[in-house]
């Protein structure tokens, strides 16, 4: 979490405990908010270090077979305990949405409101949560039955993430680097032709904000699987060294892009 960030979540928190202390139901309901989830906030992008970063596997990354034939690889798989953050963070919200709902009826019911506020507002506010966080929760939790992440391969790059995917020929790509998107670090990938990039679902919707604003075509976010850093020293390493790629296929060069200690076997 930024600085920006922490400043915004902590005068959020600040505003709220005020309020909470002043009998506001709305205080007590923005601690949670601001509270809970700036926590989960600061918990859900935290990105690892080299030194503890997750293994590179040597394996498979479902969906590669519809690009290549040669569909073992380096592997960068996202972990289930950084979707597990997430979640729990959509569940933070999807039950403040409904405690804002039950409150929001009973004050209704009683001809009452809550506290200055109108009970109407909170109907509102609480019925957006529960839609909008509930949606996010049951992705999620879809995405923890088949995590994806990034494998480099002897033809290319595929990445799968719980919002889309992509594929991208070693040599159709121009430049790797991280860039910054709202204080997280993604890997990003730039194309020599916009056309020889093959992305799904968000992936592919971005892709013109992507090439706008950040200059690339598509990114990876590897919160759970790797610094931003090491993902893009290893995709520079094969980007650069062509014959280095052949060796993709051998489970040793795995170790390679692991931490010391860490088991790099198939998965």
């Amino acid at each position: 979490m930024g600085v920006k960030e922490a400043l915004a979540f902590g005068s959020l928190t600040a505003v709220c405990a005020f309020l909470a202390i002043r009998g506001e139901p709305f205080g007590w309901w923005g601690l949670l908010f601001s509270g809970g989830g700036g926590a989960v906030y600061w918990l859900s992008t935290r990105e690892s270090p080299p030194s503890v970063g997750a293994a590179a596997r040597h394996g498979l990354l479902s969906g590669a077979e519809r690009h290549t034939s040669a569909t073992r690889g380096v592997v960068f798989r996202t972990r289930r305990s950084a979707l597990v953050v997430g979640a729990a963070g959509a569940a933070i919200f999807v039950a403040t949405g409904w405690w804002l709902i039950g409150d929001a009826r009973a004050a209704t019911r009683a001809g009452e409101r809550l506290g200055s506020r109108s009970p109407e507002l909170a109907l509102v506010v609480g019925a957006a949560c529960v839609l909008f966080f509930g949606a996010l929760l049951l992705y999620l939790l879809a995405a923890l039955v088949r995590p994806g992440g990034l494998a480099l391969l002897r033809e290319g790059v595929w990445c799968r993430q719980p919002g889309g995917s992509w594929w991208l020929p070693w040599d159709e790509i121009s430049k790797v680097s991280v860039v910054g998107v709202m204080g997280q670090r993604f890997v990003g990938v730039r194309a020599r032709s916009a056309a020889a990039v093959r992305a799904a679902g968000v992936s592919g919707w971005t892709r013109g904000w992507n090439r706008g604003r950040l200059k690339v075509d598509v990114t990876f976010l590897p919160r759970g699987t790797v610094s931003a850093d090491r993902a893009v020293e290893a995709i520079r390493r094969y980007l650069d060294d062509p014959e280095a790629r052949e060796r993709l296929g051998d489970p040793a060069e795995a170790e390679r892009w692991s931490p010391p200690g860490a088991s790099s076997r198939a998965g």
